[in-house]
């Protein structure tokens, strides 16, 4: 559904409820995991899980995913207990090789560097928009542009967006050399491979699109 924050205290009070009857808490950072921080969004929102599901970055480029949790659960899983679980890329040397290089050039200047460019993505989507009803929601390495009056809270709120609005504003960033996600319920990365002078290349796209959906909607 893109990127949008959970409600202030949310991830907490699952925390609070798991520990209050004994479930486990397990969260899905596939995407944000070493994207957002490098204890991912756990450590932006000072919770942690007792599971955590993790892919994309952890591959390095390559196809892998990983779970990690808590030793005494980690221990029921085979080989060492009696919880099955097995996959076709299971310690892969390759993708595992590439996942510890990139992890070791994740240092906090790196993370830096990332929000930098996120935010300077975000403020410059945000004034290519001008007055046109788009909300731009990032954190590092994230960031979704909700054609929207309102920021989403929530999935019916992302289904709500002018969703045939953010098709037009897609195709005609295609048609500038600028490859976004196809659906609004997507989120875009930045990453460190991104130049200042790509992301003001993207931005320069996104306000010729933005007057061009412009004008599509005058003329409907």
């Amino acid at each position: 559904m893109g990127l949008i924050a959970p409600t202030e205290g949310f991830v907490e009070l699952l925390r609070e409820r798991a520990d209050a009857t004994g479930a486990l808490l397990v969260l899905d950072e596939v995407i944000s995991g070493f994207r957002v921080a490098r204890g991912g969004a756990q450590e932006r929102l000072g919770v942690r899980a007792d599971l955590t599901i993790m892919g994309k970055v952890i591959g390095g480029g390559l196809p892998a995913a990983a779970l990690g949790g808590r030793a005494e659960l980690m221990r029921m899983l085979a080989p060492a207990g009696e919880v099955y679980q097995a996959g076709t890329l299971s310690g892969n040397p390759l993708a595992v090789a590439a996942g510890l290089a990139t992890l070791e050039l994740l240092d906090e200047a790196a993370y830096a560097r990332l929000s930098a460019s996120t935010e300077r993505l975000a403020a410059g989507l945000r004034e290519a928009a001008g007055d046109y009803p788009v909300q731009v929601v990032a954190v590092p390495g994230l960031l979704t542009v909700f054609f929207s009056e309102q920021t989403p809270i929530d999935f019916a709120d992302a289904q709500d967006c002018d969703l045939e609005a953010y098709a037009a504003w897609c195709r005609e960033l295609l048609s500038r050399g600028v490859y976004p996600p196809p659906s609004q319920f997507e989120a875009w990365f930045p990453s460190l491979a991104h130049s200042a002078e790509q992301i003001d290349r993207t931005v320069e796209a996104a306000a010729a699109a933005f007057a061009a959906v412009r004008a599509l909607g005058a003329r409907a």
